[in-house]
């Protein structure tokens, strides 16, 4: 799939689909334009997203879910629109975390 086909797929038609199926409150795209070191491996994009607490270990949670056949529901337009852009295989994902360390407002 060419560059401009992809991208279109990830920020035009995915984008939509992933903020419906998912429970995000927070959701950023980068696209990779090149590597900075030599040996660096081939990555297209970085996503990041924002779950509430709970995701991490209730997928009904991660997605946002009511019930079994909406998660389904939602599990189904997730996969079909990862696979129109190859976003259905060879991802990685690492859980972080954000703290606030320091205020002004308080």
């Amino acid at each position: 799939m060419d560059e401009q086909t992809w991208l279109a797929r990830w920020q035009r038609d995915h984008t939509p689909v992933a903020l419906e199926t998912q429970a995000t409150f927070g959701y950023t795209q980068n696209w990779v334009v090149r590597v900075l070191t030599p040996d660096a491996p081939a990555i297209a994009g970085i996503v990041e997203e924002l779950f509430p607490a709970e995701a991490i270990s209730d997928l009904k949670a991660f997605f946002g879910a009511a019930d079994d056949d909406d998660l389904q529901h939602r599990l189904s337009r997730m996969l079909s629109s990862t696979t129109a852009f190859g976003a259905n295989t060879n991802i990685d994902t690492v859980p972080t975390s954000r703290y606030v360390l320091k205020t002004p407002f308080r």
